[in-house]
Parts: structure tokens; C-alpha cells; sequence
């Protein structure tokens, strides 16, 4: 969720302030807010196994604001990378 949070902010121009929001609510549940140790095309690899791919494209349900999610089908490699990189 913190990964989509993430990306949401860097594709959709979801608020900052608002992914903090997030992070801190996961945290506060006992629940991780970093991901596993795992490396760029292992990272992509593993994301392209997700059930929401299509046509062997990668979408991604991420939010332009709270409680507004969409499915996004444009996001680039890098910017799906990047998202896992800004947690640690």
C-alpha cells in the first residue's frame, strides 16, 4: 500500500501529506511500511506475476486523492521502480 502511495505520488499527484497519512495508519496497525530487499528486474519480474496484468502490461490501482482510487495502465519501469526505492 506504502509502494502505491508512492507511485500515486509521483503519476497521479497524490499528496504527500496524504501518503504520510497512510504510512502512519499502516505503521500504527503493526503492519510493514517497507518492502522485502528485493532488486530492480527481480522487483519487476515479480510485479508482472500480479493479477492485475493484462495483456502482459502492468496496471496499478493507485489514488489521485483519498478515497479516489483508479486503475493506472501507463506507469513507466522506472517509475514503478522508484516507488520501492523512496521506501527505504
Amino acid at each position: 500500500m506504502v509502494c502505491a502511495a508512492r507511485l500515486s505520488e509521483r503519476v497521479c499527484g497524490f499528496a504527500v501529506e496524504e501518503t504520510q497519512r497512510l504510512v502512519d495508519l499502516i505503521a500504527a496497525a503493526g503492519l510493514p511500511t517497507t518492502p522485502p530487499p528485493i532488486v530492480g528486474d527481480r522487483w519487476l519480474e515479480l510485479m508482472r506475476r500480479d493479477k492485475k496484468v493484462e495483456h502482459g502490461a502492468m496496471r496499478f490501482v493507485l489514488l489521485e486523492r483519498l478515497g479516489h482510487a483508479v486503475v493506472w495502465n501507463d506507469v513507466s519501469n522506472d517509475d514503478a521502480l522508484s516507488c520501492a526505492s523512496t521506501l527505504t
